[in-house]
């Protein structure tokens, strides 16, 4: 009866209340005019301060008019209320007005002290009214705001303020509790029958609930209790979770309605570490139930160092842990799961190890809902990678020096299974360095290669606690796996890299040695394209494809006679031809070998190449010729320059630096030439490019043996 009037959208005038009202006040306001009128002495006499008195006991009279005839949004209790303090007030107003309007000798001491009396009583009777109101309106609200509407339990706020409302110090044992496949039920009778087996759930676990002990629906199949030690009557909370589990119907595929986990803390741990506490609990049961016998699981969800056996249960059975400290939160949210065979195909689409750890582990992390992730080798620095969600997709990178290697780290290499900690603070791993840089919770696995560790992966939380569920450990272990297939890849093809490099070198001495050249000269060529690459800008794979070329350009000379490439005089047209073969037959050899790159092959295709056109093998000019081929003829005619020859002495390298300055342009690249003088050999002294060559103009020197050509 005292609640509002519903309000429809409209607001309906309130004729008859409005009719009682100033019928009312036209009485109280006849017999107070009566009154003052007849009294003795009474005289009538207008003047400006009666006026206002009047209008005045007007404005009460409007406003509670307005208040009648628009009453919704207001109870009947401080509907009465209001009038009769606004009826006073105007009855007050009206009867100093009389009084002055009439100049009355009456004394009215009595009758003001009374309507300022019943004014005061309904004012304070409102007061009292409406902070009732406004705490029964706050105590609705918060009912609504914190009760799931479905089971009529507590919802998540609902717990969080029921547990930080717990006395300070105290012993509260938090349960975790997740429904097994509710799923099922959807399939077999729609979302109908799974929300009626979620409220018989709550029904079973309200009918065990004593005084003092909070039930709540934290979301979806999750369950929350809260069990203060200090009952007056201790609570046996295994028996009280059997017998409600013995309540629910079972899913078709499990032999329990449920499965749980706990931890007992004092009340002033924050809530997300007793929940991820709770919650791992719940997840290393469930491992358990699926674990061959025999083997265990590396791990703690309070930190404890070896197998976890804490608090956790099935249907209504289980032990409790005791953890202190700061708290956690739970599972990977269900808009971030995905399956495993879905993150596999995305892993096997990345080939490098930068990719897998910078897009690989970084989307597992994400996906198991860890903010941060890192990638420790033995005896190195570890970069430990935060990744910022929720807008800001930059990164933050912190170095962590090699001494400072996590004791974490060092069990999973020493173990070589995976190691985690919901609670890292509070754990056997825990190191200050560590602890001060905010983890919170981390999960590693190792890297095999074959039977060794070479390394770990890892996932870590610093924002807030997380329990390590099945799939974030499943994600980290398959990065870990593709991780040590690659490095295991690499590692063998650097061994057969390594071996076709050593048989390539092999070759180049043969060469050196059947050719008359100076000893050294494929070395010192590969050092000389070395640093005219690194001076040009090479990226690592050309700087190897230039390599390779150095110390293969020239193989073909294999295919030429001795007779020709031994011999000592000028060459007739015959045998300059054969001996111009050498680039293509060592191009046609160079084509079998294997994991000999394009660019490489180029080198000894089109080192002769000329940048006016005029070399071979197919006449190719400026930048049409390869740049490494480029590069490479400038190295190659220095070192024949230098060098001693049957047939020539060695030049001083600055007449071999004032050949290259007059042959750019004509001969060489005239970038890579000022290149090459500047930065390779040094600056040229005594030449410009006007001079004319010490070989003349028309017959410029020649790499192979620098014969000049038939005429």
């Amino acid at each position: 009866m005292n609640r509002p009037p519903p309000y429809d959208g409209h607001r309906p005038f309130n004729w008859p209340s409005v009719l009682l009202a100033l019928g009312g006040f036209a009485l109280t306001d006849w017999l107070i005019f009566r009154f003052v009128q007849t009294a003795t002495g009474a005289h009538y006499r207008p003047s400006l301060l009666a006026l206002l008195y009047l209008l005045a006991a007007a404005a009460p009279v409007g406003c509670l008019v307005w208040l009648i005839s628009f009453a919704h949004g207001f109870t009947v209790r401080s509907t009465v209320t209001f009038g009769l303090a606004l009826g006073m007030l105007a009855d007050l107003m009206f009867l100093q007005g009389l009084t002055n309007l009439y100049s009355s000798t009456l004394r009215l001491e009595f009758i003001e002290f009374l309507f300022n009396l019943l004014l005061v009583v309904s004012l304070m009777i409102l007061a009292s009214s409406g902070n009732a109101d406004g705490l029964r309106r706050q105590a609705r609200e918060r009912r609504a705001h914190e009760t799931d509407a479905l089971t009529g339990l507590l919802n998540r706020k609902g717990v969080t303020r029921c547990y930080a409302e717990l006395p300070a110090d105290a012993l509260v044992t938090v349960v975790m509790l997740d429904l097994n496949d509710l799923k099922s039920f959807n399939d077999l009778g729609g979302h109908s029958a799974g929300d009626l087996h979620l409220v018989n759930t709550a029904r079973a676990l309200s009918r065990r609930q004593v005084k003092g002990m909070s039930v709540g629906r934290w979301g979806g199949d999750e369950f929350v209790l809260l069990v203060p030690e200090q009952l007056p009557n201790p609570l046996d909370l295994e028996a009280m979770l059997a017998a409600a589990g013995s309540e629910i119907g079972l899913p078709p595929s499990h032999s329990s309605a449920f499965m749980y986990g706990a931890a007992t803390v004092l009340s002033g741990t924050p809530l997300e570490r007793v929940l991820a506490l709770a919650d791992q609990q719940m997840y290393e049961a469930k491992a358990r139930r699926q674990q061959p016998s025999g083997k265990s699981l590396q791990g703690s969800a309070a930190g404890d160092e070896g197998v976890s056996d804490g608090g956790t249960g099935d249907g209504g059975a289980g032990n409790r842990e005791t953890g202190k400290g700061d708290t956690g939160s739970g599972a990977v949210p269900e808009d971030r799961q995905v399956t495993l065979t879905d993150f596999s195909h995305f892993l096997l689409g990345l080939n490098t190890v930068d990719e897998i750890l910078n897009v690989g582990l970084s989307r597992a992390s994400e996906l198991a809902g860890f903010e941060a992730w890192f990638y420790a080798r033995p005896g190195e620095q570890l970069e430990l990678v935060y990744q910022e969600r929720q807008g800001d997709p930059g990164q933050e990178v912190v170095s962590v020096d090699s001494r400072q290697q996590s004791t974490l780290v060092q069990a999973v290499m020493e173990h070589r299974r995976m190691v985690w900690a919901a609670d890292y603070e509070h754990s056997a791993y825990a190191q200050p360095f560590w602890v001060k840089l905010g983890i919170k919770s981390v999960v590693a696995a190792p890297v095999m290669i074959g039977q060794a560790a070479v390394g770990a992966v890892a996932f870590v939380s610093r924002h807030t606690w997380h329990s390590v569920t099945p799939q974030a450990k499943q994600l980290l272990e398959t990065v870990a796996t593709h991780l040590g297939y690659q490095l295991e890849r690499q590692a063998v093809l650097r061994t057969m890299q390594d071996s076709v490099e050593a048989s390539i070198i092999g070759m180049g001495v043969i060469l050196e040695a059947r050719d008359l050249e100076t000893a050294g000269h494929t070395a010192r060529v590969v050092e000389l394209s070395a640093r005219l690459g690194q001076s040009a800008g090479l990226d690592a794979q050309e700087f190897n494809d230039l390599r390779l070329g150095a110390y293969l350009h020239d193989v073909g000379k294999l295919a030429i006679p001795d007779a020709v490439l031994l011999k000592p005089g000028p060459l007739d047209k015959a045998e300059w031809s054969l001996m111009k073969s050498h680039t293509a037959r060592g191009a046609a050899m160079v084509a079998r070998l294997p994991s000999v790159p394009q660019a490489a092959l180029e080198v000894v295709y089109s080192h002769h190449e000329r940048w006016d056109g005029q070399g071979y093998p197919q006449g190719l000019d400026g930048e049409r010729i390869p740049r490494l081929a480029r590069i490479f003829s400038l190295c190659d005619v220095y070192d024949a320059l230098i060098s001693p020859r049957p047939y020539k002495r060695a030049w001083t390298p600055q007449e071999a630096r004032n050949e290259l300055s007059v042959q750019s342009g004509r001969q060489f690249d005239p970038k890579l030439t000022a290149l090459f003088l500047e930065q390779v050999v040094g600056p040229a002294a005594a030449s410009r490019p006007e001079e004319r060559s010490q070989f003349g103009q028309a017959s410029p020197p020649t790499p192979e043996g620098h014969r000049n050509p038939p005429n």
